[in-house]
């Protein structure tokens, strides 16, 4: 019976190896930043497509209740007269002004009427929270896009505590870290065990910690060659940063004193030289797949980023709506007030 496996000292004292098939190592999976070309709409990233359009059209609905408002109420109406002595009037051409400068909390006097009122209190909450929901994500995205883009190796990673990293316990790749004598290896070994969070019971586990990004981003540690296929395979949502290190041989383990090892050793070299592994690695998937480059670069791909969708903040679309409604009825109130009024005067 024979096993392909890593080769190292621990495993060379009890097992005999082959001569090496692939040439391996260990290497860094991460997230991949979410857009790296800077570009004149980056402003536009902290909301989706849908949720602008819906916010424009909200505006633009308003702009046009608000005169209908105007017109309506009893205390809106005002004769040419009097509209040259008032600074503001909720015609159609400054009813759309006023709700655009709104969101820059800026704009002219508001309505004397109450249905007015209520239309517009509910506006200005609206731009509250859209503009504060704005400039929160605005300010993660670039946080994000920052913190991602600032860590393109094993020694940039190993020298920051933002991004946690980690790997399987107890694995080829963790006794790496315990036994190594560089710098950076035994600080980086330090941190995984002084981590809970940064050891994990299975390779899967690792890549999916990586692609289930949340407030805390992770990197996987883990053979370059596993790595390469997973980063090769759909969502696409990740990538290998830096070099591969801690470099060794991949080959068929064996019984010690077992007669195979010669014989498979030598079909090992005539593959290798006739091109066959080349083939094999080729065909199983080794830096191919589905997701083109895999390897992070100073130009590195560019991915969906997160954005705020139509469905996190429909809630303010439909207490705007309501107060609409509201207000529609404050005009039949406003109306029997005045008419209760005007007949009193009489």
């Amino acid at each position: 019976m024979a096993v392909a496996l890593g080769i190292n000292a621990k495993r060379s004292r009890v097992i005999d190896f082959s001569e090496p098939f692939l040439s391996s190592g260990f290497a860094v999976l991460t997230l991949k930043p979410a857009g790296d070309d800077s570009n004149f709409f980056d402003f536009l990233n902290p909301f989706s497509f849908d949720t602008w359009i819906t916010i424009l059209g909200t505006a633009i609905a308003v702009s046009l209740v608000m005169p209908l408002v105007h017109r309506l109420s009893p205390y809106g109406r005002t004769t040419e007269e009097e509209a040259l002595d008032k600074p503001f009037t909720f015609k159609v051409h400054r009813s759309v002004w006023y709700f655009c400068t709104s969101f820059l909390q800026v704009g002219p006097e508001g309505a004397s009427f109450i249905s007015g009122k209520i239309v517009l209190c509910a506006w200005f909450l609206f731009c509250m929270i859209i503009v504060a929901t704005y400039t929160a994500n605005l300010a993660a995205f670039v946080t994000t896009k920052g913190l991602q883009q600032s860590v393109k190796s094993v020694d940039q990673l190993s020298r920051q505590t933002q991004i946690v990293y980690g790997t399987v316990t107890d694995s080829n790749v963790y006794d790496f870290f315990q036994e190594s004598l560089v710098t950076t290896y035994r600080r980086m070994g330090a941190f995984i065990d002084n981590t809970p969070e940064a050891l994990l019971s299975s390779a899967e586990e690792g890549v999916q910690r990586v692609r289930d990004w949340d407030e805390r981003h992770f990197a996987f540690i883990w053979d370059v060659l596993s790595l390469e296929y997973a980063a090769s395979q759909k969502p696409c949502t990740t990538h290998i940063i830096g070099r591969t290190f801690g470099q060794f041989g991949v080959a068929f383990g064996f019984p010690v004193g077992s007669t195979l090892v010669d014989h498979v050793s030598e079909e090992v070299v005539k593959m290798r030289e006739d091109g066959v592994l080349d083939e094999l690695k080729i065909k199983w998937g080794f830096g191919g797949g589905e997701c083109g480059n895999i390897r992070a670069s100073l130009t590195m791909d560019s991915t969906s980023e997160e954005k705020i969708n139509l469905e996190g903040v429909r809630g303010v679309f439909i207490v705007m709506a309501v107060v609409v409604g509201v207000a529609c009825g404050a005009i039949v109130v406003e109306w029997v007030v005045w008419k209760v009024r005007s007949r009193k005067a009489h």
